[in-house]
């Protein structure tokens, strides 16, 4: 028998069998240190997100399988807590992709592409946002650093 599909908003550290349904919403390149990997912004039907990770060992499986704007089922991923200085999601968790990471069903499911949401200029001006977390705009992700 399938595993179910889960949301987003469920995954947490608690289990190891996931099985998910997403619309990759962004996906950038990361070169550190001579090694390159990639990261994306994965979405579900509700409109929930949650950072992907591709580490460097897996690039050359998973950079053909993973594009822009399609959709996939993705199953048997390590979930981890987020805990990076500035995130791309206000999800608790983010996914590493492992060797066993499958990645299936493309453009198979209907997934509405997610709006960009804007933090208003009132909120920056009072520091009424999260400051560990990127803010979207124009579809490119920046971070807010109050130098002052």
């Amino acid at each position: 028998m399938s595993r179910p599909v889960e949301r987003i908003a469920e995954i947490n550290d608690g289990k190891e069998l996931w099985k998910i349904v997403v619309r990759i919403h962004h996906r950038w390149k990361v070169v550190s240190n001579s090694k390159e990997h990639f990261e994306m912004i994965f979405v579900d039907k509700l409109g929930d997100d949650i950072h992907a990770v591709v580490p460097a060992p897996h690039v050359s499986v998973f950079t053909e399988k993973c594009l822009l704007g399609h959709t996939y089922t993705v199953s048997n991923f390590k979930v981890v807590p987020y805990v990076l200085a500035f995130r791309a999601s206000g999800h608790r968790y983010m996914i590493k992709f492992t060797a066993g990471t499958s990645v299936l069903d493309e453009d198979k499911h209907e997934i509405p592409a997610k709006s960009i949401l804007f933090t208003s200029f009132s909120d920056i001006i009072t520091g009424r946002f999260d400051k560990h977390v990127l803010i979207r705009e124009y579809g490119f992700w920046f971070f807010y650093c109050l130098m002052f």
